[in-house]
């Protein structure tokens, strides 16, 4: 494959901007525009239908094309270096923590100001769009998380004829669940309508099926809609017209006629500012030769109050008491918005709550004017409905009523809350929280996760959908046997599911066995010591045939395996030995010690002649005697000895 060096710069902006689109129209624009002026037509088309194919930069094209255009190659890459660059500073929205949610529009309906169906409607009036919305699948909802309405070229959003451009979507309780956000397009014969982008709060954290609805107010685009046609008006979803209900038609008529006699005409223009109504004003759209003309206004319904600018050399830049010179068509449209900008800060006046004005404007000939002016709303009024009356010397007074509506815009949001699952882990006996066990959970779409249980004993979930989940125990605490058993837990809307799995000790088992070498004994004592610490003891005999097994033993203590010995009561004439453990069993061996009794007759031990010694009987008293009469001689015969020194 051959890569060009534009391309290295193409796919980091891709990278960048994510966008197949964008990319594609990067790579016509800078590497084969240019170059199609100065080469031939067959050639252009060989490279675009290579950029657009999944054949792109063969060996043939990038001979023909960028390797005798090294020229070219050069420009361009100077060109796209500069490109990014400039894109690395352009701000971008980014939803750090939100994805694109699967939804739809179950019902768009659109309204006239009377809430009746928009079948037949004039081309300026205003229109309501109210969209029944709904999130798809089991996605469960975090912040941030969003979808968007594109709205078609043939409504206006832009900024002129909608306010407000931002607002809530509350539920039931009043919380703020999601952020409604409309991005107009300009308002032109080939663009028009925008995209309303709905974004999740943490208000909507942990919620699914999520239904709700929005309500807005906007305008026909005059410039796409034509007069006794019908419009069809079609939204879409994430970009997808299949998740919208079909267009709605609506039939377009003319705007009333104008008198060819109007030197005055008052409308509310579309509020840009919360609290404000704006209010514009046709002077001498007929062209009719006027003289000292006076212009009054007074607020007549509902509260607020004409707004005075602070400084009258700004009046040229603002809207509150602009007098700008233009002309008009027959429909009464603005001809021209760069007219000049009448100082008016000599010929009006106000009363003292400025509820009412005067305007001054003299002799002003056959010149028509645009005159823009704003008033307070107050007390959550929505509608005010004022009057500016024209008398000049020269035509007979007018008088128009304007009507300014405030266009309101909402909706709501309520959803599934999803609910987690709760395992509990305990030995059975104790009812103590276990940590360590494993289980695997079964989702309802057959997929599985898993779960370890805490220091409590405890583990609760992620926030799960409706249904019916199946929980099995994996690994079992140290020391504790496995449940072998499957469970079924239900979760619910309104509750979440519990379940406790009780697990039994793991207990163990030591044989001991006792074996005799020699003479058999007549019992033996053993004991059994966990550790250090004697836990019970047997008699073994010939009664239980010298065996015995130690049972229902635990395996394990504080988490780490019991060692378990053995050991025996002396036994006088035997000797002790033990073998095994405590997983195979312990054999214990007695071997008896006494002496071996001789065949041999005594007399023939020691020689041919031997004194027979032989034990006294009991109660005879012969060899006693005979040693007391030797003792006493020999006392009797050391007396006489010292009487006869002592006499010398």
């Amino acid at each position: 494959m051959y890569i060009s060096v534009s391309n290295i710069y193409l796919v980091s902006i891709y990278n960048w901007i994510n966008s197949n689109i964008i990319i594609l129209i990067l790579r016509l624009t800078v590497d084969i525009y240019p170059i199609c002026i100065n080469i031939n037509t067959k050639l252009c088309v060989k490279v675009i239908v290579c950029y657009t194919s999944v054949k792109c930069h063969t060996k043939e094209v990038y001979n023909d094309f960028f390797v005798k255009k090294k020229k070219w190659i050069g420009i361009f890459a100077s060109l796209l270096l500069t490109l990014s660059t400039v894109f690395s500073v352009i701000p971008i929205e980014v939803f750090a923590n939100g994805t694109l949610v699967d939804a739809r529009i179950t019902d768009l309906k659109i309204l006239t100001d009377s809430g009746s169906p928009a079948t037949e409607i004039n081309k300026s009036a205003t229109i309501r769009l109210e969209f029944n919305y709904e999130t798809r699948g089991t996605k469960i909802l975090q912040s941030g998380d969003y979808f968007d309405i594109t709205i078609p070229k043939e409504v206006d959003l832009s900024q002129a004829t909608t306010n407000p451009l931002s607002f809530d979507l509350t539920d039931e309780k009043g919380d703020i669940v999601a952020k409604a956000t409309i991005t107009p397009n300009s308002a032109t014969a080939t663009t028009g309508g925008g995209n309303v982008r709905i974004t999740f709060t943490d208000k909507a954290k942990g919620k699914y099926k999520v239904k709700g609805n929005i309500f807005f107010d906007a305008k026909l685009n005059k410039k796409v809609v034509q007069e006794n046609k019908i419009t069809n008006i079609k939204t879409e979803v994430n970009g997808d017209g299949k998740n919208t209900p079909d267009s709605i038609p609506i039939k377009v008529k003319p705007d009333g006629a104008l008198s060819d006699k109007e030197i005055i005409g008052k409308w509310g223009k579309s509020p840009t500012v919360p609290n404000v109504a704006a209010w514009g004003v046709r002077v001498n759209r007929t062209n009719q030769n006027l003289k000292n003309v006076v212009i009054t206004d007074k607020i007549t319904s509902n509260n607020g109050h004409f707004l005075e600018p602070s400084s009258y050399p700004a009046v040229k830049t603002t809207e509150q008491f602009k007098l700008m010179k233009t002309t008009y068509d027959s429909s009464g449209n603005v001809q021209d918005w760069n007219g000049e900008v009448v100082d008016v800060s000599d010929k009006i006046t106000f009363n003292a709550d400025h509820t009412e004005f005067r305007l001054e404007l003299g002799d002003i000939g056959t010149q028509s004017y645009f005159l823009s002016y704003k008033s307070t709303v107050e007390n959550g009024d929505i509608v005010q409905t004022n009057g500016a009356t024209i008398t000049s010397d020269t035509f007979p007074t007018q008088k128009s009523d304007g009507v300014w509506k405030y266009r309101t815009a909402g909706g709501g949001a309520i959803g599934v809350l999803a609910k987690r699952l709760k395992i509990r882990k305990v030995d059975v006996d104790t009812n103590v929280g276990l940590a360590g066990a494993k289980f695997k959970v079964t989702k309802v779409d057959g997929t599985s996760f898993e779960l370890t249980t805490g220091a409590d004993g405890t583990i609760i979930s992620q926030q799960l959908v409706q249904g019916k989940y199946k929980v099995k125990e994996l690994v079992a605490p140290n020391g504790y046997e496995i449940d072998p058993n499957e469970y079924t837990v239900n979760v619910y809307d309104d509750v979440g599911g519990t379940i406790t799995v009780r697990d039994k000790l793991n207990k163990v088992s030591i044989p001991v066995t006792k074996k005799w070498v020699g003479k058999e004994g007549n019992a033996a004592k053993i004991h059994l010591y966990a550790g250090d610490t004697e836990v019970d003891s047997v008699t073994l005999n010939a009664g239980n045939n010298w065996q015995h097994t130690f049972a229902g033993l635990d395996k394990y203590k504080d988490g780490k395996e019991i060692k378990y010995t053995i050991k025996e009561d002396a036994i006088a004439n035997y000797k002790s030995e033990i073998a095994g453990d405590a997983a195979s069993g312990f054999t214990v061996t007695n071997t008896c010690v006494d002496k071996p009794k001789s065949n041999i007759p005594s007399d023939k031990l020691y020689g041919k002649k031997i004194v027979k010694r032989h034990n006294p009987k009991t109660g005879d008293m012969t060899n006693i005697m005979l040693y007391c009469t030797v003792l006493l001689a020999a006392v009797l015969g050391l007396l006489v000895a010292l009487i006869k020194k002592h006499n010398r």
